[in-house]
């Protein structure tokens, strides 16, 4: 098939197809880390519930295993949003160059003397599309995970501490 023999209709459909499958993979990353983070927490606030209403100390083994857990648990949390971070980047990044083609991004192609996209007046095309390059919410979600992290290592450790502080 030669693509360049494409009507002008075809080729809008192939892009609104393109779009389509671009908005439903950015939509299952942001979902899949979302989920994620969700069961994460959840496992972390879990155990360290769990260790915090323990009445007797537990043994040094069962505290470094435990901190082995934790920090993997982490790890998987980081991990997984790096990658995730870098495929969302790229899908929005092929989303808007869908929605450029489709003159999405441009004044008048839709409503007159308007950016289709715009809520706001003073809304550039540039910082429509500049929005892909940005850090999003996914990496910053996973600070929760880290967070909740440490705080089991608090609980797991802190009477520890401070009884090594107390001499």
């Amino acid at each position: 098939m030669n693509l360049n023999s494409l009507s002008d209709t075809e080729k809008v459909n192939v892009l609104r197809e393109a779009y389509r499958k671009h908005a439903q993979s950015l939509h299952d990353i942001e979902d899949t880390q979302v989920t994620l983070t969700a069961l994460l927490l959840g496992i972390l606030g879990a155990g360290a519930t769990f260790i915090a209403g323990v009445k007797q100390p537990l043994l040094l083994g069962t505290r470094l295993g435990l901190t082995v857990v934790i920090i993997a648990t982490m790890l998987i949390g980081t991990i997984s949003t790096i990658f995730r971070s870098r495929a969302r980047k790229t899908t929005r990044y092929l989303l808007v160059r869908c929605e450029k083609a489709l003159g999405l991004h441009e004044r008048g192609v839709y409503i007159v003397g308007e950016i289709l996209y715009a809520h706001d007046p003073t809304v550039t095309p540039n910082k429509l599309t500049e929005f892909s390059t940005k850090r999003n919410r996914l990496t910053y979600i996973n600070w929760l995970v880290v967070a909740a992290g440490i705080g089991f290592l608090l609980v797991l450790w802190l009477d520890s501490i401070v009884a090594l502080l107390r001499g």
